[in-house]
């Protein structure tokens, strides 16, 4: 599997993508700050489409997929939704039926890839998924409870981007540049006016709670929900439009991303319990200094003996399971 040849642009997509997912996450720590919060609002409206998107552009492969989806997602949702709880909370009562912190995705990724192969011959498929997130919006049980409220939001660009193809990625990468610009600027430009000039809180970018518990009329909620499916689109537009295909020297990152994201949620910890000192005067160089610290802890995690370990471990746990189970579990 490593001997063969990588995509470096799709590397550099994803190593793009896990930096900014835990500069967000680190950003969230320090969101007293307008200029914080307002790159806090751009990040979350593409970050986790993004990677929804680009994890349904590998999901084509479904008979192969489907057999490892609960060594691949399930279990490592089990461990590390209950090791943080644990941490987090201080006590030993953990619910595995809440995703705690970014541990949401694990669970939607296992609902995604389960359900693509009953989905992806239903006409129109993407329009449907499209109405269902709107309309989910309305409805207060659809919560954070088995990440049922993400699954369903974030599932129109997973079917995006497992329906999207090479020659599709292709024809975007030979647009001028110019165009990936103006897409980006504007889709910043029309978040940052919708938000400020109706008051909608950062909080809908999660995709977590329903139009109700975030205070929002149900006409605004689906509308700012809507609005925020273009601007995702225009911003992936833009990225796979500007996203070099030669190898950078953060290319490599991209290569254990899952690893990556499961692990930086204990970074977080660290550096919340010393926010202050991360604290200046000048905002522009917390941000800076924020960039570098999402930089330095994909690096450190994208060390090859974390993925070897990670792997080890994992698949240990799933001898265990199959030997002491008369359950067939996949590979």
């Amino acid at each position: 599997m490593e001997q063969k040849q990588r995509n470096a642009f799709f590397d550099n997509f994803k190593a793009f993508l896990i930096i900014v997912v835990v500069l967000g996450h680190i950003l969230e720590i320090f969101l007293n700050k307008k200029v914080i919060l307002d790159v806090y609002k751009v990040i979350y409206a593409f970050h986790m489409p993004a990677f929804v998107f680009i994890a349904g552009y590998f999901s084509k492969n479904i008979e192969k997929q489907e057999g490892g989806l609960f060594f691949d997602f399930l279990i490592p949702y089990f461990v590390f939704n209950s090791f943080f709880q644990i941490l987090l909370w201080r006590t030993m009562e953990i619910n595995i039926f809440e995703p705690i912190y970014a541990y949401w995705f694990l669970l939607s990724m296992f609902f995604w890839k389960s359900s693509l192969k009953k989905i992806v011959n239903i006409r129109f498929i993407i329009l449907i998924s499209v109405l269902i997130s709107l309309y989910a919006g309305f409805f207060s049980d659809v919560s954070r409870y088995l990440s049922v409220s993400r699954t369903l939001i974030f599932f129109p660009y997973f079917l995006a981007g497992y329906f999207c193809s090479q020659e599709i990625i292709t024809k975007i990468k030979s647009l001028p540049r110019f165009i990936g610009f103006v897409s980006f600027f504007c889709a910043t430009l029309i978040l940052m006016y919708f938000f400020d000039r109706f008051n909608v809180p950062a909080e809908i970018l999660k995709g977590a709670d329903s139009y109700g518990k975030l205070e929002l009329a149900p006409v605004m909620g689906l509308l700012t929900r809507l609005i925020l499916i273009f601007i995702a689109s225009a911003f992936i537009f833009s990225l796979i439009n500007l996203i070099p295909e030669k190898k950078l020297k953060i290319t490599y990152i991209g290569k254990n991303t899952l690893v990556i994201y499961l692990f930086h949620p204990f970074f977080i910890l660290i550096i919340q319990k010393f926010s202050e000192l991360l604290i200046y005067q000048n905002v522009y160089v917390e941000i800076i200094l924020y960039i570098a610290l999402a930089i330095l802890i994909s690096l450190v995690l994208s060390i090859p003996i974390i993925s070897k370990m990670y792997n080890v471990f994992f698949s240990k746990i799933l001898k265990i399971l199959k030997k002491n189970n008369p359950i067939k579990f996949g590979t």
